[in-house]
């Protein structure tokens, strides 16, 4: 018996050694939720995929990470808190927790949305529109370029093609360099996350620089005066290397092409 335990009953011991865990991690929470820690919190707007137009009570509920905490009766290290807000009538919510790991969103007469969120600049959050439930669900695998001429050397550039368009990926090795896009056909950016928002209008644009730092989005891509696919951009990169020490770059995508109906914004 521990000095000092002697008397206590069995169960008495057990309510002490519980006590100790509970304080334990109430410990390591205090670290986190001490006066004067970063907590920036998180905004944005739900708005419809189709018309854009903002979306009043919509419930929003933003899942957070919350390190210690009790699931099922048990203490674990990464229980999650939810937190709940509505939109007001612009379509805008706002939570004081920092930004968390998923958002669900409930709007009237529209699909209910999972996705994860998004850092940085205010999130554009669509739901409904044309290609409700539907997801960017095929890869494409962006290859390392290798060097000319025969030095074996690989440069900072992955390239693939998508749907019949060429597509070549540069820069973003840290937060201060943009990401680089180059195409043989059009490109454009639609920032957001949620539902995949109506193509935009056909442009004479074939490369851009985005700041990964503050977006999360779309990128359509097309010839002509069709998009023929999007490509979900986010604030990862999922490198894989293949047994030769070629490394390739995983993005997801959804075909747009479709012979008997039009994707393009006139």
């Amino acid at each position: 018996m521990e000095s000092g335990l002697q008397g206590l009953s069995l169960r008495d011991c057990n309510d002490l050694r519980k006590s100790r865990i509970l304080l334990s991690a109430a410990a390591f929470l205090a670290g986190s939720c001490a006066p004067g820690a970063a907590n920036p919190g998180m905004s944005g707007v739900v708005r419809d995929g189709a018309s854009e137009r903002p979306i009043a009570e919509a419930n929003v509920e933003l899942s957070v990470n919350a390190g210690w905490g009790f699931r099922g009766g048990q203490l674990v290290w990464d229980a999650t808190d939810v937190h709940r807000a509505t939109t007001e009538q612009d379509g805008r919510f706002s939570f004081k927790s920092p930004v968390g790991i998923a958002l669900h969103v409930h709007a009237p007469g529209r699909p209910p949305v999972f996705t994860s969120p998004c850092t940085g600049a205010p999130m554009v959050l669509r739901v409904g529109g044309p290609f409700a439930g539907k997801r960017a669900n095929k890869r494409a695998e962006f290859n390392q370029v290798v060097s000319p001429g025969g030095s074996g050397g690989f440069n900072p550039e992955f390239f693939a093609r998508v749907e019949g368009i060429a597509i070549s990926l540069s820069g973003w090795r840290n937060d201060a360099e943009p990401l680089s896009i180059k195409t043989d056909g059009w490109v454009r950016f639609v920032p957001g996350i949620g539902a995949i928002p109506r193509p935009p209008a056909p442009s004479h644009q074939t490369s851009l620089d985005l700041d990964m730092s503050a977006n999360c989005g779309w990128l359509f891509v097309g010839k002509g005066n069709s998009a023929t696919a999007v490509i979900a951009l986010r604030q990862y990169k999922s490198y894989v290397s293949r047994s030769d020490g070629v490394r390739y770059w995983v993005l997801m995508y959804m075909p747009l092409a479709d012979p008997g109906k039009s994707h393009t914004r006139r």
